[in-house]
């Protein structure tokens, strides 16, 4: 019998070289199975194989290291 897997996200930045830039994880899943990550100058936009929703984590730590925190917001995804 296989154990209940716990919901969880996690985002990692890393260099070509392996040296870890950027860590997040969220243990409370609001975004379960994150398939995508684009950062802007402002935010880093999560999508997710589910639901119709995408994420948006503003003020987050970036890739200079300065520690900022924020929150995710989801918002509706466009349907066509």
């Amino acid at each position: 019998m296989r154990p209940k897997a716990a919901p969880s996200s996690h985002v990692i930045a890393i260099t070509g070289d392996g040296e870890v830039l950027m860590n997040l994880q969220d243990t409370g899943a609001r975004l379960p199975a994150l398939t995508g990550v684009y950062e802007t100058r402002d935010a880093l936009w999560l999508t997710t194989l589910f639901g119709g929703h995408v994420g948006r984590l503003d003020n987050f730590t970036d890739s200079a290291g300065e520690e900022e925190r924020g929150h995710v917001q989801t918002a509706p995804r466009d349907e066509p």
